[in-house]
């Protein structure tokens, strides 16, 4: 591969890189998202609504979400630093090395990981719900983990009410 092309593919790649650590953590640092102690307020009522969810499986649910919170930002900050060490080899290199390939790799694994944690806590919320509320809530939200959302919370802020997720 040509010097130029491997520059272009790596640019590309820092891009992504820098995006997806710009969505993840945008969230938190608006303050968008709640932690467990304001989980009453963070958004989860339109679960309750949206499903048809009794007062016990809502209560479940964010029980479920309070425990889930804290990796969800350990994550996060898993992923930051990935990216901030791929863009410190960036910044250091004029050339693709296998450090800054290692590198990649690495942050790119890092996401993965944190997207089959997202989902097992999706799988985790739905057997909570009644099983065609489950269905139907996988359905809603976990394509949009896998094409663009970054966290569950994200696909919790974009809903309208009296609309799907």
């Amino acid at each position: 591969m040509k010097s130029g092309t491997r520059l272009l593919l790596l640019l590309g790649m820092l891009c992504l890189a820098a995006a997806s650590g710009y969505f993840l953590v945008k969230p938190w640092s608006t303050g968008l998202t709640r932690g467990p102690a304001d989980a009453d307020s963070s958004g989860l009522q339109w679960l309750q609504k949206e499903y048809a969810l009794t007062d016990t499986q809502f209560e479940r649910i964010k029980q479920e979400h309070d425990t889930y919170h804290p990796r969800c930002m350990e994550m996060c900050e898993e992923i930051r630093l990935a990216n901030a060490r791929v863009a410190e080899l960036l910044g250091n290199s004029t050339a693709m090395t296998p450090e800054v390939e290692t590198a990649l790799k690495e942050a790119e694994a890092t996401y993965a990981r944190c997207r089959a944690t997202m989902l097992a806590h999706v799988y985790r919320v739905a057997a909570l719900m009644p099983p065609e509320a489950g269905r139907r809530y996988i359905q809603d939200v976990a394509p949009r983990l896998l094409t663009g959302a970054h966290s569950v919370d994200e696909v919790m802020m974009s809903h309208s009410p009296g609309s799907p997720p």
